[in-house]
């Protein structure tokens, strides 16, 4: 099978321009929420850049199948109350993970954004801000992060 190796300056890069993105949509989040695994790194380099707090929820519906439903209720909550979030993940591919996660985020759509790295169109599921689209239709190529055992 072939690989998209995605590089640590592409990383850096594309960092920069979710945060363009952000600026250019005035959207300054109050909380990044980074889903583990691969979403939490690039939330803790926005978190760092953008000076706010961030939090890892555990989401897993490929590896583990963990769901940390109880803490992303809070987060609901907050957004509810009127607290802007920031949901990440590194790639958004079968879709299904952000589907689940919207639906647990009730009705918060202007408070709460959602950002990948890269972006699977071919998916019954959308993202605000995104850097790279990989339609699984036409290419099967599976993305290596510089954070992965390759």
């Amino acid at each position: 099978m072939e690989h998209i190796v995605y590089t640590q300056t592409q990383f850096d890069h594309d960092i920069q321009f979710l945060i363009k993105q952000l600026s250019d949509a005035e959207f300054k989040p109050d909380l990044i929420v980074g889903l583990m695994r691969g979403g939490v790194i690039p939330a803790i380099h926005l978190s760092h850049i953008l000076d706010c707090p961030v939090k890892a929820i555990e989401w897993s519906t490929r590896d583990s199948k963990i769901t940390d439903k109880k803490q992303l209720d809070k987060i609901a909550v907050m957004a509810e109350q009127g607290s802007k979030v920031l949901i990440v993940d590194d790639i958004v591919d079968s879709g299904k993970t952000m589907r689940e996660i919207k639906e647990r985020m009730f009705d918060t759509r202007d408070n709460v954004k959602y950002a990948a790295l890269w972006f699977n169109p071919s998916q019954n599921t959308t993202v605000d801000f995104l850097c790279w689209k990989v339609d699984r239709a036409i290419d099967d190529r599976w993305v290596i992060f510089p954070w992965e055992k390759q």
